[in-house]
């Protein structure tokens, strides 16, 4: 079974910012690839999961009132684009 590499969440009443969660070899390109598009990061990247460990998962979160349908097209183009790891 192939995952995500990068997975948007939109926001919700539980969050006010849409994110991503970006496989970890992918968050600085991703994020200069938002920025370069115009996006703007409401705050620096973190890694997730439990401190100690590594999951490989990294969060972006973008600015408030950023078009999901805008961002998605963002994380399609980029996938399109990158040079992933087989």
């Amino acid at each position: 079974m192939q995952t995500e590499n990068i997975v948007l969440f939109p926001p919700t009443h539980e969050q006010s910012l849409p994110s991503f969660h970006v496989q970890a070899d992918l968050a600085g390109s991703f994020t200069a690839y938002l920025q370069k598009q115009g996006f703007e990061l409401a705050e620096p990247n973190r890694a997730l999961g439990v401190q100690g460990s590594h999951d490989g998962l990294v969060e972006v979160l973008v600015s408030e009132g950023t078009s999901p349908a805008l961002l998605e097209t963002a994380r399609k183009d980029f996938l399109r684009g990158a040079h992933l790891p087989e």
